[in-house]
């Protein structure tokens, strides 16, 4: 670990950070518009010195919209993942709420869960963000 004073708007801001190099992004409450689609939540992204790259997201939402009219609700979004040159895990947990009845498209609301594990060894994604193990390697899952 460094530790070093940085100024911020006259203030020192005291930092212990990894030996670099190293990259870390993240936000609360974030809510991002782009083309009137909102998506927002609890964002985390790292990149440490060996390459890998992590991220997470919890209490994340997407609405989309037609116009004026909103399509679909998705919330309660919450997961992690991991990259390396060994492969990529994750898993994504979401809430559908359909609030507007697309034409020619049903969808009822209910709880999607999106799991892959392209390693060779089981993991265990934080129960602060996602309750989920996944063991198999090669998978990929929707549930």
């Amino acid at each position: 670990m460094s530790s070093s004073g940085v100024t911020v708007e006259g203030d020192v801001v005291d930092l212990d950070l990894p030996a670099g190099p190293y990259t870390k992004f993240e936000g609360t409450g974030l809510n991002l518009v782009i083309a009137e689609q909102t998506l927002l939540g609890d964002f985390s992204f790292e990149k440490d010195a060996n390459g890998d790259v992590s991220g997470a997201v919890k209490n994340g939402a997407l609405k989309i919209k037609s116009g004026d009219k909103e399509l679909i609700s998705l919330s309660q979004i919450s997961g992690g993942f991991e990259m390396s040159s060994e492969g990529a895990y994750g898993a994504l947990r979401v809430v559908a709420n359909p609030v507007y009845d697309i034409p020619g498209v049903s969808l009822s609301g209910g709880t999607v869960m999106v799991q892959m594990n392209t390693v060779d060894f089981r993991f265990v994604i934080l129960p602060s963000i996602i309750d989920v193990v996944v063991a198999v390697t090669g998978l990929f899952q929707v549930a």
